[in-house]
């Protein structure tokens, strides 16, 4: 794998790994892809997860949905996330390993990957604060992120141009004893609602958002007269 940014805890790497189509023709993603650190932040601000049910205590109460990833996470994440993917090749994964201390002995491992195929991102969570106490199996989820270490317990929670489906397919890790889920993304839809000034965005300044609408208008995502409405929406929030 060619490393992105490696530190002690997280990385951010390539993984070669081909998508499996219909029919076991291999497809090769629409890599690379320009897309800005503010971009990633916004999508990365979109992806959801709850506790599932069999985490709580009898009589407990589910929790809300929240965000996947806190805002370090974020930041890390969205910073190598555009680099990645204005370097990455069309048979080239992005894949992340996070891992966060629980207790003595015991750290919760975030891992999966990323890539685009033709207008949609796709992202495979293969782990999600999943606890590890045992040496090898970090190891095994170093070496090879998508690959889950165990039963989940949180649920991803698909937002507007999101869906998502379990897949068990050869591309995603050597074991095929595990489902994963997999969120599939219309991004260049979902960047254009987060900056149309409708509702309620993530959370992001309308300087923030003037930069995505203008990133988004550059890449003909949108049209001319599209950027000057929505320019337009934004500018008398100011």
């Amino acid at each position: 794998m060619r490393t992105i940014n490696e530190e002690e805890s997280r990385y951010v790497r390539f993984q070669a790994r081909y998508g499996e189509g219909q029919d076991g023709v291999a497809l090769k993603f629409a890599h690379p892809v320009a897309l800005g650190e503010l971009e990633w932040a916004h999508l990365l601000d979109n992806i959801i997860i709850q506790e599932q049910q069999k985490l709580l205590a009898l009589g407990g109460t589910r929790s809300a949905p929240r965000p996947a990833f806190g805002v370090d996470e974020k930041r890390y994440l969205a910073k190598h996330l555009a680099e990645g993917f204005q370097k990455a090749r069309p048979d080239e994964w992005v894949v992340f390993y996070l891992s966060h201390p629980r207790e003595p002995g015991v750290v919760e491992i975030d891992s999966g990957g990323f890539f685009i195929d033709g207008e949609r991102l796709h992202l495979i969570v293969a782990n999600y604060r999943q606890p590890v106490s045992m040496a090898f199996i970090r190891e095994q989820i170093w070496n090879d992120p998508l690959r889950p270490a165990g039963d989940s317990f949180y649920d991803v929670i698909p937002q507007s141009y999101q869906v998502l489906q379990t897949v068990r397919r050869k591309d995603l890790t050597q074991s095929l004893l595990k489902q994963v889920p997999e969120l599939s993304i219309d991004y260049s839809a979902q960047l254009n609602d987060d900056v149309n000034g409708d509702g309620e965005a993530v959370g992001s300044s309308i300087e923030d958002r003037l930069r995505i609408l203008k990133r988004l208008r550059d890449r003909d995502l949108i049209s001319e007269e599209q950027f000057r409405m929505k320019q337009a929406r934004l500018l008398e929030r100011l």
